[in-house]
């Protein structure tokens, strides 16, 4: 017989989700239909490590676009429950993505910024972040040179770039798609 296993519990630890499970057999629907006290005895408690995605990806925020105390700025495509009091949250991937877009848009044509370095400079202020390394990293992942002016083009994989570098490496694959990255920077006009 194969063992399935019930959730019963999730506890965060260090970032990481532990679940604890019971393994049962096929048969036994649950502990309290199980007929024998073989059938309940083949319960044992398990600790199973869940890796949580990390919050920007969770919250469909992957540039984690911080909530605007001063503004209650209402973004199209914000969820309608806001569970998270610091960061934005998103009803999908694409509406997080365009948010990026709009803000990087507005660096453009408001603040003239139109570099990596500007971007990043701006985005994540020397105060509060490693700004160097940030714009190292972009630059690198893109092989764009911090201080071009960007093509319109660019700023997909530009915002690839900071995805990672806001939310890390994400396991065999992508955090997001490129069509949702295009459709991000279409619904934003990029």
């Amino acid at each position: 017989m194969r063992a399935a296993s019930a959730l019963l519990a999730v506890a965060l630890l260090g970032g990481v989700a532990w679940a604890f499970t019971r393994n049962k057999s096929e048969s036994t629907a649950s502990i309290e239909n199980a007929g024998s006290q073989d059938e309940r005895d083949n319960w044992q408690l398990n600790l199973v490590e869940v890796p949580l995605l990390p919050k920007g990806i969770r919250n469909n925020n992957p540039l984690n676009i911080r909530e605007n105390a001063q503004a209650d700025f209402d973004w199209q495509g914000e969820a309608l429950q806001d569970f998270d009091p610091d960061f934005e949250e998103f009803v999908s991937m694409v509406y997080g993505l365009r948010a990026a877009f709009v803000i990087l848009r507005n660096y453009r044509d408001k603040h003239g910024l139109t570099t990596i370095e500007g971007i990043i400079t701006r985005w994540a202020p020397p105060n509060e972040n490693d700004t160097e390394r940030y714009i190292e990293f972009v630059s690198e992942q893109t092989g764009i040179a911090r201080g071009v002016p960007l093509f319109e083009w660019q700023y997909v994989p530009v915002v690839k770039a900071m995805a990672i570098m806001e939310n890390g490496w994400p396991e065999g694959g992508e955090w997001f798609s490129d069509q949702d990255a295009e459709r991000g920077a279409q619904l934003a006009g990029i």
